[in-house]
């Protein structure tokens, strides 16, 4: 995470802490996730807590509720970028084809040559079987995180 997400997951950390006793419960758990849109379900959230209580608190701290963000924030990250293929993958074959590309690029306000379209696609296909694979897409994009 970036020191700009973990300064806004310690204030997060705060406004759930509405005891200010250092300690967030299930329910101060689940209701900040409902409002975030993750799909998270009670039970895992409780067995989450389970895991990493260090005390008899009945809640997380501040660096366990950290950790948990970040695991979370990657899950969502990876569901986001499949349907973010899925989209791509028009006739849901698996693969994403040149066209594809081009129509998603297009569908996005992207209008680019054929020879950028060409050099995009072909960076991307790094198997060279003239499609793009899911690890292929994922490739590309995390490439452009580091």
């Amino acid at each position: 995470m970036t020191e700009q997400e973990i300064e806004e997951m310690k204030v997060a950390f705060s406004v759930l802490d509405k005891n200010c006793d250092g300690n967030l419960s299930v329910s101060d758990i689940q209701n900040m996730v409902d409002k975030l849109g993750w799909q998270v379900g009670e039970e895992e959230i409780q067995a989450f807590v389970n895991k990493l209580r260090n005390s008899d608190s009945g809640g997380i701290n501040e660096s366990e509720f950290m950790a948990w963000m970040a695991k979370c924030r990657e899950r969502n990250r990876d569901a986001v970028l499949l349907e973010a293929f899925k989209q791509l993958d028009k006739d849901k074959n698996g693969y994403i084809s040149r066209d594809e590309l081009k129509q998603g690029l297009e569908v996005m306000g992207e209008h680019v040559s054929n020879e950028v379209l060409d050099t995009m696609f072909n960076e991307a296909d790094l198997d060279h079987d003239g499609r793009i694979n899911y690890d292929e897409f994922l490739h590309v994009l995390n490439s452009d995180d580091s």
